[in-house]
């Protein structure tokens, strides 16, 4: 039974731990124009095939934006090896995303690379929420 519960504590630390390397990606993620970004992803996804080259150099300017913070935060940490396998799953979206080009982009592929970062938006906020439930179980259980 105490072997147990010291097992769990453990895990529930190391799961803790590993979600603080997140909430900085987060930040990143949800930050500067948040919500115009959301405004910007419905918006679009209504009007399919009807935005303007504008509208999606906009966009895309603001996602190359927050990839690049993402990727500059995550060649901070990448000489802590045992921590960049934690958020290996950024850097391979933050690399993924990288690679299109602003010529890439047309009313057809633009909701794409929108999803694609939709995908980056949701893992960050998971994060958050993992840490949430954590220290709730741990407030709960004394842990």
């Amino acid at each position: 039974m105490m072997l147990q519960l010291i097992t769990r504590r453990l895990s529930i630390r190391r799961l803790y731990r590993e979600t603080l390397l997140a909430k900085p990606i987060y930040l990143i993620m949800h930050g500067e124009r948040a919500d115009w970004y959301k405004e910007q992803w419905e918006r679009f996804s209504l009007q399919e095939g009807r935005v303007s080259e504008d509208e999606i150099d906009a966009v895309v300017a603001y996602i190359s934006e927050r990839v690049e913070a993402l990727s500059a935060y995550l060649i901070g940490i990448a000489p802590l090896k045992r921590e960049m396998k934690k958020v290996s799953f950024y850097a391979e979206y933050a690399e993924l995303l990288k690679r299109f080009t602003i010529d890439d982009f047309n009313n057809e592929n633009i909701m794409l690379y929108m999803f694609l970062f939709n995908e980056l938006l949701l893992g960050s906020t998971r994060y958050i929420n993992i840490v949430k439930e954590l220290e709730k179980l741990e407030s709960r259980h004394g842990l």
